[in-house]
């Protein structure tokens, strides 16, 4: 009871065995009421168990399954543990509800972001291009991967050393590492465009 998420034990036809006091205030009726019900008949309500329960109870299991259930406005992550006998016999199963709506909030605000950073970055005029300290490029625009002639694919599969010139190439090297020690770095290059 200790818990914030709910918690609930259930048997290998799905009967509750045990809960804590969240998820008898999640499913909203007294314990008595609760205990030798069908979970999925109280909380969370589905028409029938998850299709890896069966698996679970059928085999020696001890790994977790999980799933995303949304309840209303809230997401949870649906985490189910098998618990068996010293002889590898199942015994019951642990399941848990993890309240992950904000965390949702979160990768959607950001998923928002990168698609709209992205089409930015590639909207922009002229060449941009973003390298990893290998010089493997990350994020490019357009015209940059017009310039190379490369398609998304290759570009992310390319060193941006590949297509500098062969006596810059040491001082390009040089110029991707430089941000991290100074915060910055400027410098021309020459850049052979086919290849």
């Amino acid at each position: 009871d200790v818990l914030d998420d709910p918690i609930f034990l259930h048997d290998k036809d799905c009967r509750i065995l045990r809960c804590n006091r969240a998820y008898q205030q999640c499913a909203g009726i007294p314990f008595e009421q609760i205990i030798g019900r069908l979970y999925y008949e109280v909380f969370p309500k589905t028409p029938a168990p998850p299709d890896h329960h069966s698996l679970q109870v059928t085999k020696e299991n001890t790994g977790a399954e999980e799933d995303e259930i949304t309840v209303g406005k809230i997401n949870y992550r649906s985490r189910s543990f098998v618990i068996n006998d010293e002889q590898g016999n199942y015994l019951y199963s642990l399941h848990t509800l993890e309240d992950i709506t904000e965390r949702k909030l979160t990768d959607n605000r950001l998923l928002e972001e990168k698609t709209f950073s992205d089409t930015l970055i590639r909207s922009l005029p002229g060449l941009f291009f973003l390298l990893d300290l290998q010089g493997n490029f990350v994020r490019w625009s357009d015209n940059t991967a017009k310039l190379l002639q490369r398609t998304p694919e290759q570009m992310v599969k390319t060193n941006g050393l590949s297509f500098v010139h062969e006596d810059d190439k040491e001082q390009a090297a040089q110029i991707i590492r430089q941000p991290i020690e100074t915060g910055s770095a400027t410098a021309e290059v020459r850049v052979v465009a086919h290849r």
